[in-house]
């Protein structure tokens, strides 16, 4: 990871913590959705919508800055949904990111798409602490991208890797029980599991600018940056891995 001082802007040195000015990209489900975080408070856009992300995040962008009072120059930090997702709404999301980073000589957060969805569904949802979320993306027809956390009432901690499930692979990526809570687009794959036991789903939700802005501020404490060089995405290995915004 590069030293801090290798991520200053030009001209002047910006506040980098927890009250930093951090602009959030997330686009690797059909949500295109952007987050302002100023002195610790996140404001959004969030619109779910298809095919339209490239020519909406940008605008989305420029609008919730000005409507904040917000330039870019003022920004700390850019934060962005690395994935796993969508192949090109990944894509969209690293590419506006490294480019306003590298514009302004600012470090870039990346923060997992399947975290952010656990985190965007612990605060839809408030579950009690040690909830189970099994957060899940839908790849292609029959393949689900699929991450499980455990709340501890403040964060969702990852319980297991980012993985792949196929059409063969219908069991969660752990036990789960009548208090386990499934989310994201793909909840249908583990269908059978949920009405089995008797599981909370919640297939409407999707990965959230706000939750990538909140870890990233708590990445952004850890020293978790990088430059824009290395904002990439996460590319999942899979028979079929990608699929396109209107799938």
């Amino acid at each position: 990871m590069p030293a801090m001082s290798q991520l200053r802007p030009h001209g002047r040195e910006r506040r980098l913590d927890a009250q930093a000015t951090v602009l959030a990209l997330e686009t690797s489900t059909a949500a295109c959705s952007v987050a302002l975080s100023i002195g610790g408070s996140i404001f959004a856009d969030h619109r779910v919508v298809a095919r339209e992300h490239n020519r909406l995040i940008l605008p989305m962008v420029d609008a919730l800055l000005r409507s904040h009072g917000v330039a870019r120059a003022d920004l700390a930090a850019v934060a962005f949904g690395r994935g796993p997702g969508s192949f090109t709404g990944v894509r969209i999301a690293a590419g506006v990111a490294q480019g306003i980073s590298l514009g302004l000589a600012l470090p870039v957060v990346p923060v997992s798409s399947l975290a952010a969805l656990a985190h965007a569904a612990a605060t839809r949802h408030a579950p009690t602490p040690g909830t189970q979320i099994v957060a899940t993306i839908r790849s292609r027809p029959h393949e689900t991208y699929v991450a499980a956390y455990r709340y501890d009432g403040m964060r969702c901690v990852a319980l297991t890797d980012e993985t792949i499930a196929t059409a063969d692979v219908r069991e969660p990526p752990l036990a789960v029980d009548t208090g386990t809570l499934f989310v994201g687009d793909a909840t249908s794959h583990y269908g059978a599991t949920i009405a089995a036991v008797g599981c909370g789903a919640d297939g409407d939700a999707l990965p959230h600018a706000a939750a990538v802005a909140a870890l990233a501020l708590e990445a952004i404490e850890r020293g978790h940056v990088v430059e824009a060089a290395d904002a990439l995405p996460v590319y999942l290995q899979g028979t079929a891995p990608w699929r396109k915004l209107a799938e």
